[in-house]
């Protein structure tokens, strides 16, 4: 059972961040981001679809996304493409020790 360890959990644009990373007996490591879609400019979740939940409710249910990149390195193009900011993948993405290796 792989055992992932917090780097960091908490907002970042307003949504839910958590970053872990993963050490394998080999010494190869890797990432994780869990998140939630951007929201649009009407105030629902982009890529949600009908599983968003109910919309007029208080808190709509709304699915995690999970990015898992190959690389390292890729890990602020990834989150970039989840539609978070240049200056806000780079806050995340300094949270992983040694990032260039």
């Amino acid at each position: 059972m792989e055992e992932w360890e917090t780097l960091f959990e908490g907002e970042v644009e307003g949504r839910p961040v958590k970053l872990e990373m993963n050490t394998d007996e080999d010494g190869n490591r890797s990432v994780k981001v869990t998140t939630i879609g951007a929201e649009d400019e009407g105030g629902s979740f982009e890529g949600l679809g009908e599983d968003a939940g109910d919309l007029a409710s208080p808190q709509p249910a709304v699915s995690p996304i999970v990015v898992e990149p190959d690389e390292l390195a890729d890990l602020e193009e990834e989150l970039l493409e989840l539609g978070f900011s240049d200056e806000a993948a780079g806050e995340i993405a300094r949270h992983v020790p040694e990032r260039s290796v």
